[in-house]
């Protein structure tokens, strides 16, 4: 009431600009300005699933309205899924105040995680003596706490350490990766390795993903010739699923998968079976195409002359981190094991606490050390060196370090298992791919 009292007597008596009043308004701009969400929602709904109003300004609710439900599982879910961000560029068309929405997820996702990390290392003594001090010092405190020294300074010595947080821990990629990722973009979409092999008009067709088709070319025209029996007009796309190129720019992702669903339409295809998680995955966010995981198939029909795996060691069962929350897969591909009746254990990290080989968002390119450690650690779950998985670049990660690794499709078809188990030469993996589409003209002729 006293409020609109004021407002009313602005009618007969209106406000008069002073200094002080020029100086609140400069404070007020200066804070509200910039590169943060508002919330408005105009973005919604977004395409790919992801909360962007509330998932955008995450730092700023940490901040402003610090609580523990924003610390949540359930939140940590919701922020998981700006990992599916398809860079549709939706979103930053219909932003009222011209952000960069999918930067803005990417620092909010990463600020999240730190303030997690933040809650768990401290106790409950010191998360006390942080917000007190927070308080007293009048700052902000939250996910950029290096920067408010007053509020740090209250803290034991042992709890600095905790509050540095790097901007972005990956690092940049130097100019031989970006040659390196953009040549072999530039190869898996040129006509001589990226071709959709028809013997007449099909609708499905099976996506082996560059490392299968890299990895063994028998094993991958076992597998297709097992399609075949199924679906006899299937055809075999040589393609890449463009997800390196992510790692270039949100300009080069959209160029590649834009032509990928080009090559796609121009086919015909309406459904793909694909074996590689990461190529699943990356289908999964950015086309309508029905996409049918190879092991959906193979749970539910085995090939009829089932190997014997009697007096075989045990093998440690690897789950890749893009099937960390993908139940269904994780159960299939163990309903396989089963039917083989493979000799397998499981980690005591597994399933959705998979730990990953160092290759994740091309991890062993952006920080080749950092890849190296993760790698590790994954090994490092057992004694046991004997891996099996059904990710081709897993499987790569850990031969690369002495591991006996084979893949679920070695398994399934060890007639077609090379069973040297060594690292293949990038210029044999491209001879591989070469021979594949060779092979193939022939099994279509």
């Amino acid at each position: 009431e006293r409020e609109l009292d004021e407002f009313i007597s602005y009618i007969e008596h209106p406000p008069v600009m002073t200094e002080e009043i020029a100086a609140v308004i400069e404070h007020d701009r200066k804070e509200l300005s910039g590169e943060f969400c508002r919330g408005c929602g105009y973005c919604m709904p977004c395409p790919a699933g992801i909360e962007i109003n509330n998932c955008a300004r995450m730092s700023l609710m940490l901040r402003r309205a610090p609580s523990a439900a924003w610390l949540t599982e359930e939140w940590q879910e919701k922020m998981k899924k700006i990992e599916n961000c398809i860079h549709c560029g939706h979103c930053v068309r219909h932003c009222p105040y011209g952000l960069n929405t999918p930067e803005l997820l990417r620092r909010n996702k990463a600020r999240l995680k730190f303030s997690r990390k933040v809650a768990a290392a401290l106790t409950d003594e010191a998360a006390e003596a942080l917000g007190r001090a927070a308080v007293e010092s009048s700052r902000e405190i939250g996910y950029n706490t290096i920067s408010v020294r007053l509020a740090v300074k209250s803290l034991p010595r042992n709890y600095r350490k905790i509050m540095k947080y790097p901007e972005d821990k990956m690092k940049k990629l130097s100019l031989a990766a970006k040659i390196n990722i953009g040549i072999q973009q530039k190869l898996s979409f040129s006509r001589l390795f990226g071709r959709i092999c028809q013997s007449g008009q099909s609708s499905i067709g099976f996506f082996p993903g560059c490392s299968m088709s890299e990895y063994d070319v028998d094993l991958t025209l076992a597998v297709y010739r097992y399609l075949q029996d199924m679906f006899p007009d299937i055809s075999l796309v040589t393609l890449c699923c463009a997800e390196p190129s992510r790692t270039l720019s949100t300009k080069k992702y959209q160029q590649y998968t834009g032509l990928l669903k080009q090559r796609l339409d121009d086919a015909g295809i309406k459904k793909l079976i694909v074996c590689c998680p990461n190529c699943q995955k990356n289908f999964t966010a950015f086309t309508d195409i029905e996409i049918i995981p190879l092991w959906e198939i193979l749970a539910h029909n085995l090939p009829p002359q089932k190997p014997c795996y009697q007096g075989y060691p045990s093998f440690m069962l690897h789950d890749p981190c893009p099937c960390r929350h993908d139940t269904k897969t994780q159960d299939n591909i163990r309903n396989i094991l089963d039917q083989l009746s493979f000799p397998y254990q499981e980690y005591q990290h597994t399933r959705n606490k998979t730990i990953c080989c160092g290759k994740k968002d091309m991890l062993m390119i952006r920080d080749p050390q950092a890849s190296k450690q993760i790698l590790s650690n994954s090994i490092n779950r057992s004694d046991n060196k004997h891996i099996i998985s059904y990710c081709f670049s897993c499987i790569a990660s850990f031969r690369s370090v002495g591991c006996i690794a084979i893949h679920i499709l070695e398994a399934i078809f060890p007639a077609n298992n090379g069973g040297d188990n060594v690292k293949r030469s990038l210029i044999r993996a491209w001879l591989n791919r070469l021979l594949l589409l060779k092979r193939v003209k022939k099994i279509l002729s």
